[in-house]
């Protein structure tokens, strides 16, 4: 199975169902299931990235790393499970407010968190696994 690595806040905000679009600068062959990766570093923004999903999503998103934090908010591992529908250029109007100007928005459905996170290196690019991972995702996949 493929696995992106998204960084942190919005992986989190993909698997915990709030953001429906990936944004990229290329187009992804890749579509059905995937795996949720979030990167080892939080998305370059900074900041903005935080109040940009807390203002899109009307949600307060948790203290990354903090004891006890819900799968979705991990860093450096996967995390999650979902599906890519389409994918397209540019935005008529009827975009999600998730889609960025100038990307690529992949439509992104049925994201839901694994029970807990499998920590694993990611890759710029979409990535298979190695098998101890996959293994170990079989102990943690959503029921």
């Amino acid at each position: 199975m493929i696995a992106l690595s998204i960084r942190q806040p919005y992986a989190g905000a993909l698997v915990a169902g709030w953001k429906d679009t990936e944004n990229r600068t290329r187009m992804l062959s890749l579509r059905g299931r995937f795996l949720i990766h979030a990167a080892g570093q939080l998305h370059s923004s900074g900041q903005h990235a935080f109040d940009e999903v807390e203002h899109l999503a009307g949600q307060k998103v948790p203290l990354l790393g903090a004891p006890g934090q819900a799968t979705e908010w991990t860093l450096g591992a996967i995390i999650g499970v979902a599906e890519l529908q389409s994918a397209h250029r540019g935005c008529d109007g009827t975009c999600s407010p998730w889609a960025h100007p100038g990307s690529v928005h992949h439509q992104v459905v049925n994201a839901r968190p694994l029970r807990l996170p499998v920590q694993c290196p990611g890759r710029l690019h979409p990535f298979t696994p190695d098998a101890a991972t996959l293994a170990a995702l079989k102990e943690v996949w959503p029921r």
